[in-house]
Order: C-alpha cells, then sequence, then structure tokens
C-alpha cells in the first residue's frame, strides 16, 4: 500500500494499493480464488476524486457451491476485470459521480466462447438545504453469456446453461430533517433482471462441460421487485427513539422477455403488493440513576 497524505500538484491525496489472493479447499487442495488486485484512489484539490482498478484471476479455479450437490465441483476459467470511476465535490449543492467496470472470461471450447461483462452507473445528489436533500441513482450490468446451475434431473444429471443477463437498478433516496432529533427517510428501488438461455450443458465429474443439445427446457426469466420504505424518527428523550415504518414490496416474473422499461415497472406497480407498518418504541432506563433514586427515597424519614 502507497498513500501520499500531504497535498502535492493537482492532488490533495492519493493511495494505490496492490495485492494478491489465494484460497483453496483443504480438503482437496484445489483453488477457490486466485486473484491479483490493483487499485488506485486520487482526490483533486477542487475536491473532486478518481479511482481506477483490476483484478486479474490468471488460472482456472474451482467452484464447490454452484452445482448445488455435495461433492460436486464446476470449473472456472480465468478472468480480468477492469473497472473505474470519478466523483464531483459532495460539499457542494449539487454532485454526481459515474462508474464503469468490463471484463472476460477465457475461452473454454468452440461451443463455450468468452464471457464478456460490462456495467456502470449514474449517480445525481442535490442538497436543497441544510435539511433537505435527494439522491437518485441508476445502474445497468450486462453479461453476455453466464455459465451458472439450471436444475438437476431425476437421473442425478447436472444442467448447466449459458445466459444472458441484464440488471437494472434504480434507486431514489430522500431526506428530511425537522430537528436535530426528528427525521423523515425515504428510500424506493426498482431491480429488474433479465435472463436469455442460448445453450444448455452437463456437468462433468471433472468440473467441465459438455454440450447438451438435446435439452428441451426454458429457462427464460424477467424479474421485478419494487420496495419502498418511509421511517420517520423521533428522539424523545436522551436514548430514547421512536420509530414509525412504511414499507411497500411487490415482485413479478414471467418466463417471456419483454425489454420495455415501461411495461416491466408498470406491470410490477400493478402486482399484489404487500404492505406493512411498524412501529418501534426503545426507551433508555439509566440504571444507576434508578438505584441512586431508590436508596435516597429509603434514606427519607416515614420511609417503609
Amino acid at each position: 500500500v502507497y498513500q501520499q497524505f500531504n497535498p502535492k500538484g493537482i492532488f490533495n491525496y492519493a493511495s494505490t494499493d496492490i495485492s494478491v489472493e489465494y484460497n483453496y479447499n483443504l480438503q482437496t487442495g484445489k483453488p477457490t480464488g486466485v486473484g491479483l488486485n490493483a487499485f488506485s484512489f486520487l482526490q483533486f484539490r477542487n475536491f473532486w476524486n478518481a479511482f481506477i482498478g483490476m483484478e486479474i484471476a490468471p488460472v482456472d479455479i474451482y467452484d464447490y457451491f454452484e452445482p448445488r450437490v455435495d461433492g460436486r465441483v464446476f470449473l472456472r476459467t480465468k478472468i480480468a476485470n477492469l473497472f473505474l470511476g470519478i466523483n464531483t465535490n459532495n460539499n457542494k449543492k449539487i454532485s454526481s459521480g459515474f462508474d464503469l467496470y468490463m471484463g472476460s472470461t477465457g475461452v473454454i471450447s468452440p461451443t463455450q466462447p468468452r464471457n464478456p461483462w460490462i456495467g456502470g452507473g449514474i449517480r445525481l445528489s442535490w442538497r436543497a438545504s441544510d435539511r433537505f436533500n435527494t439522491t437518485a441513482i441508476f445502474n445497468v450490468n450486462t453479461d453476455w453469456g453466464d455459465r451458472g446451475w439450471v436444475n438437476q434431473e431425476e437421473d442425478g444429471t447436472i444442467v448447466f446453461g449459458r445466459r444472458n443477463i441484464r440488471d437494472i437498478i434504480g434507486t431514489f433516496q430522500a431526506s428530511y430533517v425537522f430537528t436535530n432529533r426528528m427525521s423523515l427517510n425515504l428510500t424506493a428501488r426498482h431491480y429488474w433482471a433479465t435472463g436469455n438461455y442460448t445453450s444448455y450443458y452437463v456437468l462433468q465429474e471433472d468440473g467441465t462441460l459438455n454440450d447438451y443439445v438435446t435439452y428441451e427446457g426454458n429457462h427464460d426469466f424477467s424479474f421485478n421487485s419494487i420496495n419502498m420504505d418511509v421511517v420517520y424518527q423521533w428522539i424523545f428523550a436522551p436514548g430514547s427513539i421512536l420509530s414509525v415504518a412504511y414499507k411497500l414490496n411487490t415482485m413479478n416474473e414471467e418466463s417471456v422477455i419483454n425489454y420495455s422499461y415501461k411495461y416491466n415497472f408498470n406491470t410490477t406497480m400493478q402486482s399484489p403488493q404487500l404492505n406493512q407498518v411498524s412501529v418501534r418504541v426503545l426507551y433508555y432506563l439509566d440504571y444507576q440513576y434508578i438505584t441512586s433514586a431508590l436508596k435516597r427515597r429509603k434514606q427519607r424519614p416515614g420511609y417503609f
């Protein structure tokens, strides 16, 4: 780790971290995680900041969890991933941030090519006053060719699939502070994930995949979830808090993918909703104060 604390040139602060990771299964001795990681962070004189990093797994690793059967293993190929981002000065009334990542696996076979991915997000924050602030975050992630477990057939065959996955996450947060003891917070989130299967495989005993060209199942999915939390909090006495929370949760899943964002959002909002209101009171009792008060009371004349 290298860190530069004293301002120099256009930078207020800079750091670089390089690490090597190696994990293995105690029973088999096979690697379950091997990686070379590098990360750099820079803060500029105007209090903007930027970061860049990479992750490299130069060898194949053994995944003992994805097969979902004790004793079975899935062989994952080497990968390389790069990520970067930049954020403006958070002390300003309006601030923003942007991040991006991209990477790929190696080639396994002619029917199992590279698995590339790319994703990123953008954040916009507005501090309207010392009492009220909002933040909107939007993330999109796309994975072309992710390999993963599909199901297990009656004869014990473990079926894997190659799928194109896309995640879209929209989050909105708002906070209003009435006093230094009273506040209201809102968080709303829409999560949308789609998976389109392009091919299927049979997991072999050595962890490799063989083509399963006769497989007829359809496991495409489009999953939506909308959550909203509204929390009112009041510190009515030292260490004592009253919280009133309203929670909304609704989900929708379909096997036919419609790539219209408006359709998915509206369909999910029209699905059955779970609404919940909860009230919690946390009252602080000072044990020493209570025991001292009881002792003083006992010492008063006429106390029985």
